[in-house]
């Protein structure tokens, strides 16, 4: 499985209902590992990091009551576009020497440029 880095963006620490997501996504509470300060979630996952943004529903754009996680994602190419401020959180998906995943752009461009310099 893969491990993601779930990091909120509307809140300086992540909320209960995101909170929630989590756990609802990834049952499992040895696949979650919350920091007491609550400003980030490592997350092992066994999916792509499209699956996981649609799992823990950032966009808002899927019921998330009543529905498995197949079900949440049987349709992951028909999320449209959201603007920045209604993302709820990032996923990066951690791996050593590169990153991948859902978040707002400029925040890819800030990796970039910082992943970049290191590897100078």
């Amino acid at each position: 499985m893969a491990v993601f880095l779930v990091v909120p963006l509307q809140s300086k620490e992540l909320t209960e209902e995101l909170v929630r997501r989590i756990h609802f996504a990834v049952p499992d509470a040895n696949d979650v590992m919350i920091p007491a300060e609550r400003n980030y979630a490592l997350v092992s996952y066994n999916g792509l990091s499209n699956e996981l943004r649609d799992a823990l529903n950032l966009t808002g754009l899927r019921p998330l009551a009543n529905h498995s996680v197949q079900e949440i994602n049987k349709n992951e190419n028909s999320v449209p576009p959201v603007a920045n401020e209604q993302i709820l959180a990032m996923v990066v998906n951690l791996l050593p020497g590169s990153f991948n995943g859902f978040g707002p752009g400029e925040i890819w461009e800030w990796i970039n440029s910082h992943f970049i310099s290191t590897q100078r």
